[in-house]
């Protein structure tokens, strides 16, 4: 990127740069000689830096006028601002789902009734559920059958340990839903962008078995 010294057009390609040359000029074939040739004619390099850390859901990075250094180079500038409220807002709330799905499907450490304590998928696919709570109940499942695990091994569940094991996903499943609705509540309810802010929205997720 170049910056126009003269009239602080900015930021410039290098080929807006060589159309503004004049005609027939001769560039340098190596980059830094070429850079110190544009700059000699008042089109400066400009060096990139990091934008500073900021929440991206609430705020933004703000590209700003490049300034030059006593060393007479020039690099980039930035600057953190809010986010419109209606957009953060949002941005909160789609956060919120994402860490919802992340901790619904994250998968819980369960202890069996020999305490032998498992890595139980909670991924939709994968998770025993309510059928499976039924079946066991019901006698609907043979006793002692298989479950695959988190790590692909297939452990004998007994029917009544299959029924806490259900009980146990379904409540963990549905402590990732309540969690976030609770927090979505205070997103919805929030009259500025401080508010958003305010929120912690990494509190209160039920723990998942890589936690």
């Amino acid at each position: 990127m170049y910056m126009d010294t003269s009239s602080g057009d900015y930021p410039l390609s290098e080929q807006q740069v060589r159309t503004a040359l004049p005609a027939g000029a001769t560039l340098p074939r190596d980059a830094g000689a070429r850079d110190a040739f544009y700059a000699a004619r008042g089109f400066a390099p400009v060096r990139r830096t990091t934008a500073p850390d900021h929440d991206a859901v609430t705020e933004r990075a703000v590209e700003g006028t490049p300034a030059q250094a006593d060393d007479g180079t020039w690099h980039q500038t930035w600057t953190v601002e809010d986010r419109p409220l209606e957009e953060a807002r949002a941005r909160v709330l789609a956060d919120l789902a994402d860490r919802r799905w992340r901790v619904e499907t994250g998968g819980i450490a369960w202890t069996d009734s020999s305490g032998n304590t498992h890595s139980v998928p909670t991924d939709r696919d994968g998770r025993p559920d309510a059928r499976e709570y039924v079946k066991a109940r019901d006698g609907l499942r043979p006793d002692g059958a298989g479950q695959k695990m988190a790590d692909g091994a297939w452990v004998a569940v007994s029917n009544s340990d299959m029924q806490a094991l259900a009980r146990a996903v379904m409540d963990h499943v549905q402590a990732a839903f309540d969690n976030e609705g609770a927090l979505a509540d205070q997103a919805r309810a929030a009259a500025s962008v401080a508010d958003l802010k305010a929120i912690d929205r990494a509190a209160g997720w039920p723990a998942t078995a890589g936690a």
